[in-house]
């Protein structure tokens, strides 16, 4: 199985990544899928093809693996001075 270091969120669909966006915040299956107006059971195959894709294999990689991506992409915005 791949490992989350060399994960890239740019291979999930929009879907897949909007999925991943609530459950790294915390939400439950359900939760999500009444956010996104889709059955739960939706939302559990989503995340499986999530964590394949990713080479993840659970809810707190997932939110580990997230919050690292946005961290690069912050820090990688910043500009000199305006901090």
């Amino acid at each position: 199985m791949r490992r989350a270091t060399g994960a890239r969120t740019s291979e999930l669909t929009f879907d897949e990544l909007q999925i991943a966006l609530y459950v790294a915040r915390g939400e439950t299956n359900r939760d999500t899928a009444v956010a996104l107006s889709v059955r739960p059971g939706s939302i559990e195959g989503h995340l499986q093809r999530i964590y394949r894709k990713l080479g993840l294999r659970s809810r707190t990689e997932l939110s580990e693996t997230l919050r690292r991506r946005t961290e690069a992409h912050h820090t990688a915005m910043r500009r000199p001075g305006l901090d």
